[in-house]
């Protein structure tokens, strides 16, 4: 709670540092401050801080210079799935999350890998921009990128496979004609639970930070997500657990007591 509580008031700031720049004229600095506020706000669920906010960010772009670049104009993304994340099961929320990475980086596969007790990934969900099927072969991925980004916790952004020497020879990457690779960690308090991964079979025409940006924002949902699904799961098997114990002493208690009623009648006699 204390760590959610701090992110708020780092939200808070950002949006603060984010006017103060404007203010003094260093709109370079702003979209930086104002992404991460809108991104935390997003994440957190905040949403009269994020209607506020974003009523700023758009006052902020009428007031600087043409040709200013504010990070985070995907935002809306990450709004879209943190509504999605309170009306859907799991599965679904987390098909919408990779439906809606795909759309916005334009990249063409996705994968949502989770970590065993031992840090090994495995494949929860695959899906594609247009939902085409998987064959044998569109169902690899690099497995070098997803490992390091497993063991290190860092998002990793390939964006021309040509220049990475150990990427460009693995076979699953030449058969697929792999051109441009994203990999972020799903974390929750500080451990990496799983792996979200997207490619495309050509070199990605957004910028490679704002993609990577807000790749991480719903990796963060995405684990959010499986946690509260975890913990309703656990929830419920103690609730059916405590069913179930209710439901067997209940019998024995129900022969002891009428043993007791029947001892009291006899001593009564």
């Amino acid at each position: 709670v204390r760590e959610l509580g701090d992110r708020y008031e780092q939200a808070k700031m950002d949006l603060e540092y984010a006017q103060l720049y404007a203010r003094l004229g260093k709109h370079d600095k702003v979209g930086g401050k104002l992404g991460s506020a809108l991104s935390a706000f997003a994440e957190l669920g905040a949403r009269w801080d994020l209607a506020g906010a974003r009523e700023i960010k758009s006052r902020l772009q009428g007031e600087a210079p043409i040709g200013t670049k504010f990070p985070g104009d995907n935002l809306g993304v990450l709004v879209d799935v943190a509504r999605a994340a309170g009306r859907v099961d799991l599965e679904k929320l987390l098909e919408v999350v990779l439906d809606k990475i795909l759309e916005a980086t334009g990249f063409d596969r996705g994968f949502i890998l989770l970590l065993d007790a031992n840090g090994r990934p495995s494949e929860r969900l695959r899906r594609t921009r247009h939902n085409q099927e998987f064959g044998k072969i569109e169902a690899q991925f690099s497995g070098s990128v997803v490992r390091k980004v497993a063991q290190t916790a860092r998002p990793i952004a390939v964006t021309d496979v040509a220049n990475d020497e150990a990427l460009r020879q693995q076979k699953s990457i030449i058969a697929l004609g792999v051109r441009s690779v994203l990999c972020a960690p799903m974390q929750r308090q500080g451990r990496v639970t799983g792996i979200v991964y997207v490619d495309a079979q050509h070199l990605s025409k957004s910028d490679a930070s704002d993609n990577l940006a807000l790749l991480e924002g719903l990796a963060a949902q995405a684990a959010v997500a499986i946690e509260n699904a975890r913990l309703v799961a656990e929830e419920r098997r103690k609730s059916e657990l405590m069913s179930v114990l209710a439901h067997e002493i209940r019998n024995p208690l129900a022969s002891i007591l009428g043993f007791s009623e029947i001892t009291d009648q006899e001593r009564a006699t």
